[in-house]
């Protein structure tokens, strides 16, 4: 699903991030092989629809367990970056 991602026209960048190098690895196997072209990234999308549960997927909390304190760090630097703008 990461050349999903990647092969995706308005992606510009994609950062990724993980501390399991089993997720590592997985990561740098998708620079192998040509990217999805768009019929493909449909059937992809088609697939991922029939899983239980993805259709809610996005109400998920972004990090689970950390969702609060990540907005709440994210509303603070953006209060922080208000109060500078207006000095």
């Amino acid at each position: 699903m990461l050349k999903w991602v990647i092969a995706h026209p308005a992606a510009t960048c994609l950062l990724c991030g993980t501390s399991n190098p089993d997720h590592m690895s997985d990561t740098l196997m998708a620079m192998r092989g040509p990217l999805p072209d768009k019929p493909m990234r449909r059937r992809m999308l088609r697939h991922m629809e029939t899983i239980p549960g993805f259709s809610t997927i996005a109400s998920l909390p972004w990090v689970p367990g950390k969702d609060a304190l990540y907005h709440g760090r994210i509303r603070s630097a953006q209060a922080a970056a208000r109060t500078a703008t207006l000095r």
